[in-house]
């Protein structure tokens, strides 16, 4: 899947882990009250690991908020990486020193080039995970603090309730945007770019953010998982990574509740992020949901595997 070599050595397919008590403590020593962050990442999904490991790489200080460490990596229905639409972003991905693509080489049982009879721009690679044995190699990764700058990661077994914000007069936007400067505009022969840089400029100003969102961001407010308690943490940079956390409803057939997902092999359901989006939706961020089906599993058992192909 990857497209270059790996630079996980030590993930082998021979490797097992679990969420042992060691890497409980590892979890519960994370937080220091008196600790702050250069980035608080949160949610341990596809998106929370490719940020927090590219974070801890360039020396920045990163915490990786998860509610459970247990689930670090998990593969939710459906356990492929890449495909025909996807797998150009596993590449991506990989060429910008992503994990994603060498934990899947790690972790594959199955590798085919979808479409292969056809053009290059519609091939697309992907590959079938063993679901335990991905979820143990990328929280491998994580919680093993020595491993290609991820001294830099703690993480932290919360439940992300809310941000918390420097609001008021004196602070006039949410983020501070770098503004194309007058010098770039002026010289440039076009213009139709010059208009262009002109609109950015605009948009990107103090004064398109000042009506709705004078404020900044300070860190993050969290429900330690551990110990119950309610703990703020200090950053100037926060990583939204909630995948269907955010305000998500799950629904079975006609029945409608409150959630982030399933648990896998059990009836426990996964609390959602309301909070936050609460928080995005005060401050006039558009919120939507989008539909994520679960397939339908299949019985081995009935299923007739010489009448079938291997591939």
């Amino acid at each position: 899947i990857s497209g270059r070599g790996s630079i996980l050595p030590a993930l082998t397919r021979s490797y097992t882990a679990t969420t042992s008590t060691a890497q409980r403590e590892v979890v519960l020593k994370a937080h220091d009250p008196s600790k702050s962050y250069d980035v608080i990442v949160i949610g341990g999904g596809h998106a929370g690991s490719e940020a927090a490991t590219a974070s801890a790489r360039t020396g920045a200080r990163t915490l990786l908020l998860t509610q459970k460490v247990s689930t670090l990596g998990e593969l939710s229905c459906n356990p492929s990486i890449g495909g025909i639409g996807k797998g150009h972003l596993v590449r991506e991905i990989d060429a910008l020193n992503g994990v994603m693509g060498d934990v899947a080489d790690a972790s594959g049982i199955h590798f085919r080039m979808l479409n292969r009879r056809k053009g290059p721009a519609v091939r697309g690679p992907r590959a079938q995970m063993d679901r335990d044995l991905y979820k143990d190699n990328m929280q491998h990764l994580l919680l093993n603090g020595d491993w290609m700058g991820m001294e830099n990661l703690s993480v932290l077994e919360a439940s992300a309730e809310d941000l918390l914000l420097e609001e008021g007069e004196g602070i006039e936007t949410l983020t501070p945007f770098s503004e194309p400067g007058s010098d770039d505009i002026s010289s440039s022969s076009n213009s139709g770019e010059a208009s262009r840089l002109e609109k950015a400029k605009a948009s990107s100003s103090a004064k398109a953010n000042a009506d709705d969102r004078r404020a900044r961001i300070r860190g993050v407010v969290a429900i330690d998982s551990a110990t119950n308690e309610r703990i703020e943490i200090e950053s100037s940079t926060v990583v939204l990574t909630t995948g269907t956390f955010l305000r998500g409803v799950l629904m079975i057939g006609h029945e409608r509740y409150s959630g982030g997902r399933h648990l896998r092999d059990s009836e426990e359901v996964e609390p959602p992020s309301v909070g936050l989006a609460l928080t995005l939706e005060r401050f006039g961020f558009p919120l939507g949901r989008l539909k994520t089906g679960t397939p339908a599993r299949l019985d081995g058992r009935t299923i007739d595997w010489d009448a079938c192909n291997i591939q």
